[in-house]
C-alpha cells in the first residue's frame, strides 16, 4: 500500500490512504521521484522528512526513505556535481549582474589599435570592437561593390550557393537542404535584380574560398598582418555575398572572428554570452530566439516582451571590421546588396570549438 497517491505539488497535497495495522507502507513512485530529485538538488534530510510528514507520510517511513536515498552512492555523486553546477551558476550570475551595471557606451569604433592593445584589451577580454582602418583601403571596396565584377572575373565557374531558403527560420543550421550549384555569372546576375530577399545567399558554409578557382579574390584585399597570419588563408576565412534582406539568425561561434564589411551595409545585433537565459532555447550554436526588427539607429535595444535580453545594434559600413569575440550572440541582416569576408587566422589561440553549450541539450 502506498503512503501517497501522487507526486507533491503546490496545487495539491496528496492524501494518505487509510490502512490496516497489518498492511505494509511504502512510498508511491511519484513521491520517490520527488525525494530523489530534491535530495540531488541539495535539500537537507530534515527538510525532506518534514515535507513528507506534513503531506501525511508516517514519520518513520519518511525517515527511512530519506536515509535510504542519502546512502545511495550514485545519488551522493550526483548531489556533489549539483553543488559544482550551482557554484558555477552563481559565478555566471555575478558576471551577468556586473556586466549589466556598466554604463551603456556601445561598441567602440577605433583606429590605430596596436597588436598588443588588440589582443590584451579586446581579444583576451572577450570584448567586441569595430576597427575602422583594417579594410578601408582595400581595392575590394570598389571592385566588389559591383556584382558585374564577379561575373566578369569568374564567368561560368561553378559555385555552391543556398537558394530557396527564405521561408525556413532554420535555413542556416540546415543549409545543406538549400545548396544549389550555379555559375558565378548567373548568381551575380540574380543578386543584382533580386531586390530585398533572404531567398538566395552565398554563405560561409558554402566554403567559396576553399575552392582554388576563387583564390584570386584575395588579391583584392590587404590582410591586417598585425592581427592575423597572412600565410594561413582559405580554410581560415569565410565569404558572404547576397542581396539586401539576407539574414543570419541569432547564434554564436566557436572561435573569434574579424568580420570585414566590404560592399553595402549590414545590421548586427550583439548579445553578451553572460545572458545565459538564452541557452534555454538554444540548439547547437543557434538561439532560435530572433531579435525583432524595428529598432533604428545604433545603441542598446532595451529588453522587452518580444526579446528579453539587452541587445546592441550596430550598422557596419563598407571598410569597417567588427571583432566578434567567441561566444557572443550575433544576428546579421544585409541592409544593401552586400559582400563580407572574415578572418579566423589570428596570431593567438583561436580553437574554442569545445564551447557549444547549446549542444549539451542535444546529447
Amino acid at each position: 500500500m502506498t503512503a501517497a497517491d501522487s507526486a507533491p505539488s503546490s496545487a495539491r497535497i496528496p492524501e494518505v490512504p487509510t490502512t490496516d495495522a497489518d498492511d505494509e507502507w511504502s512510498l508511491a513512485p511519484e513521491w520517490v521521484d520527488w525525494l530523489v530529485e530534491n535530495y540531488v538538488e541539495g535539500v537537507s534530510s530534515a527538510e525532506l522528512v518534514q515535507t513528507l510528514a506534513a503531506a501525511g507520510v508516517p514519520t518513520a517511513l519518511a525517515r527511512a526513505a530519506t536515509d535510504e536515498v542519502a546512502r545511495n552512492r550514485i545519488l551522493q555523486s550526483l548531489r556533489s556535481k549539483v553543488v559544482v553546477r550551482d557554484q558555477l551558476h552563481a559565478l555566471l550570475e555575478l558576471k551577468r549582474g556586473l556586466s549589466r551595471t556598466a554604463p551603456a557606451r556601445g561598441v567602440e569604433r577605433r583606429a590605430g589599435v596596436s597588436a598588443q592593445e588588440f589582443f590584451q584589451d579586446y581579444y583576451a577580454a572577450n570584448r567586441p570592437v569595430i576597427l575602422t582602418d583594417v579594410a578601408h583601403a582595400w581595392p575590394a571596396l570598389e571592385l566588389w561593390s559591383r556584382p558585374e565584377y564577379f561575373a566578369e572575373k569568374f564567368g561560368d565557374t561553378p559555385l555552391s550557393v543556398c537558394m530557396g531558403r527564405a521561408g525556413d527560420p532554420r535555413c542556416d543550421r540546415d543549409f545543406w537542404k538549400y545548396v544549389k550549384t550555379m555559375t558565378m555569372r548567373d548568381y551575380a546576375a540574380w543578386v543584382k535584380t533580386a531586390g530585398e530577399t533572404n531567398d538566395g545567399y552565398l554563405i560561409s558554409n558554402n566554403r567559396l574560398l576553399e575552392n582554388e578557382h576563387f583564390h584570386s579574390l584575395l588579391a583584392d584585399i590587404i590582410p591586417p598582418a598585425q592581427y592575423v597570419e597572412p600565410e594561413r588563408f582559405y580554410t581560415y576565412m569565410s565569404f558572404w555575398f547576397g542581396p539586401a534582406g539576407t539574414r543570419t539568425p541569432l547564434h554564436h561561434d566557436g572561435n573569434n572572428i574579424l568580420f570585414c564589411q566590404v560592399a553595402g551595409r549590414k545590421e548586427v545585433y550583439l548579445v553578451s554570452p553572460w545572458e545565459t537565459a538564452l541557452l534555454a532555447r538554444a540548439e547547437g550554436f543557434y538561439a532560435h530566439t530572433p531579435v525583432p526588427d524595428g529598432f533604428s539607429g545604433e545603441g542598446q535595444r532595451p529588453p522587452d516582451e518580444a526579446f528579453s535580453w539587452p541587445a546592441e545594434r550596430i550598422v557596419l559600413q563598407p571598410g569597417e571590421a567588427l571583432f566578434l569575440p567567441v561566444g557572443w550572440w550575433h544576428q546579421v541582416r544585409a541592409l544593401d546588396l552586400s559582400v563580407s569576408i572574415s578572418f579566423l587566422n589570428f596570431r593567438a589561440d583561436n580553437d574554442f570549438s569545445w564551447y557549444a553549450p547549446g549542444k549539451i541539450r542535444e546529447r
